[in-house]
């Protein structure tokens, strides 16, 4: 067996698996997006047990994945003795590696299971571990002694999964001790071991509100006979010829009736398309799925029989047709098209930026998703945005994903501090690149805006003026665009609204003068009927400071090492007889008002 060549985080999970036994921990979890070789660094585990005389049992949910892990292990290593345990295939004894369907075994009172001792298997891999945390999953580990209740420690436990989280919130928690490698699309794709979508939004107009939800996913009869229908179906065909004509492409669709409704439909405009689904004879399956990746097939039309277990690094295009509730279940079918081309000879390469640049110049620089987005509430539905972190209101039709949208936005978490999960228009993003929020240098009404205001602004710097709400962690600045006098020889002021608690500002409006700026700031806070931190000035405001105001805010903004921002001065007030008071860093010669704000400012800060 020739020398095998581990990418570096595939080579980490192998060092962390037996660090993690050496430590005791004997049931773990490798979760590994689709595309990063988790079947292939499993191997070289599979290898190492058998060679030091143990049997392996691995547990898989699907018939393909059996004939595929069976390829690889003896492609790893051409020695081994593999059997499957399945349908009306047998396992034998002197079998190294047993594959066997969940099914098979886990079933009730299933005779079969029986054949195997409890002890027979010391390392056990479940594939898809996800379909595990059920009755059927718990009933064959607990038989060989690798579940929660029987695990014997002289066995090991590996979980593989590419969604740790399953739809109905049941944990792998319960049959696993520690993830010991997570290694997610987001990391793959910076790595430069998979290719970024570029994501187009297809809106149908669709309305898929009375659907109900299940557990899992929508009910999915209902859901078919919703989104099944003439004017969507067409929206399909067009949008296929739109972006996709020619290139090879996969479509997920509501139901298996859907699937063929849009073969026909393909079919009377010369286009050939395959359906295939788990009543598709085996033979039929293996030919059409070789047409496809030879190329001679364009398109395979499914509802879920090919969310896992198909690999085929040439598809470039994805349709998901139909919408989805779990998380999961997205991050499956997306990873179905991110393999790079085999033109980009990743491999060859040993930094990201080089294996990216060779993506760039392959024939797959990047994969084409089409995502028809029906009417719904949007907790019903889960976004390709928001499984990388974004608003699932985030337009990110016709981006380059990670870079012109994730990247950007990590980056302004990361500099600023922003929660991205808010910003629901890319546009923000370089206005809160520029923009933080502002540091008040004085607290008195500027003379400027005294006449166009009776609410109190407060200078920010030169030609900026905020005002802030407390309640509502919102502010309003208005600030003067100095680059559009130089360009067009006039004043224009922008609005801007800025959400303190989250970090987001948004461009509101632009005005020609700072009074229509300031006056429809103060208009647009009355409709939101917000209240100002600081109130509205009074005649009373004007008066000097009162005693309980000098000791409060002596108390209240002198330091530790005694200096107060507050210098006391020799004058007196007229009204009041308290001495006077100056902020040191603004100079301003505070009011009865201005010593109310400050006040205001300091406890709104606790």
């Amino acid at each position: 067996m020739s020398e095998v060549v581990f990418r570096p985080y595939q080579a980490e999970a192998i060092d962390n698996f037996y660090s993690a036994l050496e430590k005791g921990i004997k049931r773990q979890l490798f979760f590994c997006c689709t595309g990063s070789g988790k079947t292939f660094m499993t191997c070289r585990l599979i290898d190492d047990a058998v060679k030091r005389g143990e049997r392996v049992l691995v547990l898989v949910e699907r018939t393909v994945l059996a004939d595929q892990w069976k390829k690889s292990i003896l492609k790893y290593n051409p020695d081994l003795s593999v059997g499957i345990e399945m349908n009306v295939n047998k396992s034998k004894k002197k079998n190294d590696v047993v594959i066997a369907s969940l099914q098979t075994l886990g079933r009730k009172n299933s005779k079969r299971i029986k054949t195997f001792e409890p002890d027979e298997f010391k390392f056990c891999v479940c594939d898809e571990a996800h379909y595990f945390p059920t009755p059927q999953g718990i009933r064959v580990l607990e038989y060989f002694n690798m579940g929660h209740e029987s695990f014997d420690p002289d066995h090991k436990l590996l979980l593989l999964t590419a969604t740790p989280e399953r739809a109905d919130g049941v944990s792998l928690g319960y049959l696993c001790d520690d993830i010991t490698m997570e290694y997610t699309i987001s990391h793959a794709i910076k790595d430069g071991w998979l290719v970024e979508p570029v994501v187009h939004t297809i809106k149908t107009g669709t309305d898929i509100s009375s659907v109900p939800k299940t557990k899992n996913d929508f009910n999915l009869k209902q859901l078919s006979q919703t989104v099944n229908v003439d004017g969507r179906n067409g929206l399909i065909l067009k949008s296929y010829i739109k972006y996709l004509n020619g290139i090879k492409t996969l479509i997920f669709t509501a139901g298996v009736d859907h699937a063929y409704t849009l073969q026909s439909i393909f079919a009377d405009h010369g286009i050939r398309s395959e359906v295939i689904e788990a009543n598709t004879p085996k033979d039929d399956r293996d030919k059409w799925i070789d047409e496809f990746k030879s190329g001679s097939l364009d398109i395979i039309l499914n509802h879920n029989t090919v969310s896992v277990g198909f690999d085929s690094t040439e598809v470039r295009g994805l349709m998901i047709a139909r919408p989805i509730g779990s998380s999961g279940l997205l991050t499956q079918i997306l990873g179905r098209v991110l393999r790079p081309s085999i033109t980009a000879f990743v491999d060859m390469f040993d930094t990201p930026t080089e294996r990216k640049a060779a993506i760039d110049v392959s024939v797959k620089p990047h994969a084409i998703v089409l995502d028809f987005e029906d009417t719904v509430k949007s907790d019903k539905i889960v976004t390709i945005g928001s499984l990388f972190g974004c608003s699932p209101n985030l337009n990110i039709s016709g981006k380059r994903l990670f870079k012109e949208v994730v990247e950007p936005l990590e980056r302004l978490q990361k500099d600023k501090g922003v929660d991205v999960s808010k910003i629901e228009n890319l546009d923000e993003i370089e206005v809160i690149a520029e923009k933080k929020k502002l540091e008040i240098s004085s607290l008195r009404t500027p003379p400027e805006i005294e006449s166009l205001s009776s609410r109190t602004w407060v200078s920010a710097g030169e030609d900026i003026y905020e005002i802030l709400y407390g309640k509502e962690n919102k502010a309003l600045i208005v600030e003067k665009d100095s680059t559009k006098s130089l360009l067009i020889d006039r004043e224009e002021w922008v609005l801007y609204e800025h959400d303190t608690k989250s970090g987001v500002t948004k461009r509101l409006q632009s005005f020609y003068n700072l009074s229509a700026a300031i006056k429809n700031a103060d208009e647009y806070a009355e409709r939101k009927e917000w209240d100002t931190l600081w109130k509205e000035k009074k005649k009373w405001m004007s008066g000097g400071v009162t005693e309980s105001q000098f000791n409060f805010l002596m108390k209240l903004y002198r330091y530790k090492s005694g200096y107060c921002e507050f210098k006391v001065l020799n004058s007196r007030y007229p009204d009041t007889k308290v001495r006077k008071l100056m902020h040191r860093k603004t100079k301003d010669i505070l009011d009865s008002g201005l010593a109310s704000e400050y006040i205001d400012r300091k406890l709104g800060r606790k």
